[in-house]
């Protein structure tokens, strides 16, 4: 692949990771997650913190992802 095609894969792969996020958990908990990054947290401590219960590591982030993916 290309420069440009991996910085243009690496924006739509971000653009639907945050829609995501906020779609299927709410706005609220995505700036909480954007909070603890920022404050700095682990990128799975800020995960735990802003999403209780539901995405503890990253593997469940993907998972989670892949699922709302097949799902469109």
């Amino acid at each position: 692949l290309s420069t440009a095609n991996l910085v243009n894969t690496y924006y739509i792969q971000a653009v639907s990771l945050v829609g995501f996020l906020i779609e299927k958990y709410g706005g609220v908990s995505f700036t909480n997650f954007c909070r603890e990054l920022r404050d700095g947290k682990s990128l799975e401590n800020a995960l735990r913190a802003a999403y209780p219960g539901t995405i503890a590591t990253t593997q469940d982030l993907e998972d989670k992802w892949r699922e709302y993916l097949l799902e469109q």
